[in-house]
């Protein structure tokens, strides 16, 4: 069987999290933050959930958009697109567990389910006060959101996949198997995702050098994350899922690369389905590309 893989970069370790107590809501001005100056999100908070806390960054005002990034990513992902639309949407960003500044208590499971993850951000927004909403995806974070479509078909008022791979459940014993035998590996005896260099992350997801850096200290963040959660996408699978999804969808992909092999799965699952090329982009259009992304996001949420 072909091995089949999601978004894998660089090694790091686990960010350790805090055992102290903190509230069940916690938020600041990002001004506060030791942020760049670009910096988009006017705040940034966490949200307590068993296990751990949910990290969230607010900006912009109007109709709202939920956004959830890729395997390995954190909320600064999005901040390209933020800048495009804020001035006309109300962002929220969302860090998965164990990425970014979604801290967990104990180290990650063998396997971190796609419907444990959905559970735990369904969890964050009701806490916000949120109760329908845009989902917006991206590599995990779009297997995430397809997931949560599917499963609370009311909550969520349209769904936006960007680059997000459709596969179908895979066994453990077959995960372990191509875990095995990949060579080079991909992740080392401990868990911890594998180097890769600046060159490889270009080639292989045909990524601007601009961003390879800072998908690696995500990365670094994220650690045995990485591994759990992609093992959790491949053994859950996002394909006997699609055809549930009642949202009106927008799948937007590049028009070269890994990933335009899912579009067209998703395309032939999705039931009420329109579609969007990004030309001359990689795997992380909204963030190379964010124009173009949010361009085709506009004229979507605007039918």
């Amino acid at each position: 069987m072909k091995r089949r893989t999601l978004l894998m970069s660089a090694a790091g370790a686990v960010l350790a999290m805090s055992r102290t107590s903190r509230p069940a809501r916690a938020e600041a001005t990002a001004a506060s933050a030791n942020t760049r100056a670009s910096e988009p999100w006017t705040t940034r908070g966490t949200v307590a959930r068993p296990g751990g806390v949910i990290g969230y960054a607010r900006a912009g005002q109007g109709p709202l958009l939920v956004l959830l990034p890729k395997l390995g990513g954190w909320i600064n992902d999005w901040s390209p697109l933020a800048r495009e639309l804020s001035s006309e949407y109300s962002l929220i960003a969302i860090d998965p567990p164990g990425h970014g500044s979604s801290r967990m208590a104990s180290e990650p499971p063998a396997v971190q389910t796609l419907s444990e993850s959905a559970a735990m951000v369904r969890a964050t927004l009701e806490e916000l006060g949120i109760e329908s909403f845009t989902l917006v995806g991206n590599s995990l974070g779009g297997c995430i959101s397809a997931t949560m479509a599917a499963l609370w078909p009311k909550m969520i008022t349209r769904l936006v996949l960007i680059s997000t791979a459709v596969y179908p459940k895979d066994p453990m014993a077959q995960i372990l198997e191509d875990e095995a035998r990949t060579n080079p590996p991909v992740y080392a005896q401990n868990g911890d995702p594998m180097p890769r260099t600046r060159e490889r992350a270009m080639a292989t997801f045909g990524m601007d050098a601009a961003f390879v850096d800072d998908m690696i200290r995500s990365r670094a963040i994220a650690g045995r994350w990485i591994r759990a959660s992609e093992r959790g996408v491949r053994r859950e699978g996002i394909a006997e899922l699609l055809p549930r999804i009642e949202a009106p969808t927008l799948l937007i992909y590049s028009d070269q690369g890994t990933y335009l092999r899912h579009r067209i799965t998703a395309q032939r699952l999705i039931r009420d389905v329109r579609l969007a090329t990004i030309t001359d982009g990689g795997a992380f259009v909204h963030q190379e590309k964010p124009v173009e992304t949010a361009r085709a996001m506009r004229e979507f949420l605007r039918a």
